[in-house]
């Protein structure tokens, strides 16, 4: 109703006072000197009019005489305040944001239903503060955050590959400039009448590596990982589109981070990726994930949302036909979550190993011989 009651000199109130030069920020990116650079920006732009500081945009002197913004209020507003998936952080005096005791032990759960879609999809959502990284050490938060998501997508991943499940879950760590926080997401895609079990794999691994953490083999391989994976960007730097390179200047600039080049980066991971702990991989994953792991127990931070699209109606291989799905409840959704049982400490911490080759070279060259071509036949 709002938007159509706007008329064009609206639009045109709108654009004028805010579509203006002082208002802009010009990123600028390619390989150039940077007095040509700043040659072509003056040349572009040093025309374009501009009649000093804009005009409020609220109270007694703003120009606009629609209610297209929002009124200087009497007293001061409140900042937006975020219901952080975290343990409590300060005291009640003195509150960061995080959960208090008291608070609903599990964020808002949601059940839809639809009948064009074909699998069952379950979101879990959980919200942190934005760290930026400014220093080595929050560089290293950065890779251990990394390190967590690899090595659970990984665990998570050869389960349901080895359980035979139809599925695939989708997991994200990344700071939303939307949202003004960090998000971390797991997205799971099940067949309609598996996704129970698939739900169930997918709690109990999160809580197996916030509970118990992981290997040291997992930490060795998956910092490698990590350091290779730095090589790679400092070696691909100038594939990188001008475009994805200024998304990646404005996140930094949103969230106050520094702007590194992929050779500081390359260096900087080297630094820290053989010095990561087993203990800070524990830590960061109960911080990031303890939410979903501990989901409903009293005193423990919820998930910001959870919300599960189910069909209408799936194929029964039995019958040949399309069948009613019986409908889940939030209810319900929210104690299956709750009732995951644990995995055993020694199955938690059993890592899935992954060899550095497929077959040894010594028993490679006895299947070859001596003649390559002919055995490769």
């Amino acid at each position: 109703e709002q938007i159509r009651s706007w008329s064009v000199d609206d639009c045109k109130v709108f654009y004028d006072q805010w579509y203006r030069p002082e208002n802009a920020t010009i990123y600028v990116v390619g390989d150039m000197p940077e007095s040509q650079m700043l040659e072509a920006v003056e040349k572009v732009f040093a025309n374009i009019p501009t009649e000093g500081a804009s005009a409020p945009a609220w109270g007694p002197d703003s120009t606009d005489p629609t209610s297209l913004f929002r009124r200087l209020l009497p007293t001061p507003r409140p900042a937006h305040l975020h219901s952080f998936s975290v343990p409590q952080v300060g005291t009640e005096s003195e509150f960061t944001g995080a959960h208090l005791p008291g608070s609903p032990e599990a964020g808002p759960v949601t059940v839809t239903r639809n009948e064009l879609m074909n699998n069952v999809q379950i979101y879990l959502y959980a919200k942190t503060p934005v760290r930026p990284i400014r220093t080595l050490e929050d560089l290293r938060y950065n890779a251990l955050v990394k390190m967590v998501l690899n090595i659970l997508r990984l665990r998570i991943l050869v389960h349901l590959k080895y359980g035979g499940h139809n599925a695939t879950v989708d997991l994200d760590h990344s700071d939303s400039y939307r949202e003004g926080c960090a998000v971390t997401s797991l997205q799971i895609n099940a067949d309609p009448w598996d996704w129970q079990d698939v739900l169930m794999k997918v709690v109990q691994e999160v809580r197996a590596i916030v509970e118990h953490g992981i290997t040291e083999g997992e930490l060795q391989r998956f910092s490698i990982a990590l350091e290779k994976q730095a090589n790679k960007v400092a070696m691909e730097a100038d594939s990188i589109s001008s475009e994805d390179l200024v998304t990646q200047l404005m996140t930094a600039d949103v969230f106050g981070s520094a702007v590194m080049n992929a050779e500081e980066i390359q260096d900087s991971f080297a630094k820290i990726s053989k010095t990561l702990t087993l203990e800070e991989v524990k830590v960061t994953a109960e911080w990031m994930l303890g939410c979903v792991a501990h989901f409903g127990r009293p005193g423990v931070a919820p998930t910001s949302a959870v919300v599960m699209a189910m069909p209408m109606k799936a194929y029964d291989d039995t019958t040949g036909q399309m069948v009613e799905l019986e409908a889940v409840s939030e209810e319900g959704l929210r104690r299956l979550i709750q009732e995951v049982p644990d995995k055993d400490p020694e199955e938690a911490l059993h890592p899935v190993e992954i060899p550095e080759a497929l077959c040894p070279e010594e028993k490679l060259q006895a299947l070859l011989g001596s003649n390559y071509v002919d055995n490769m036949r």
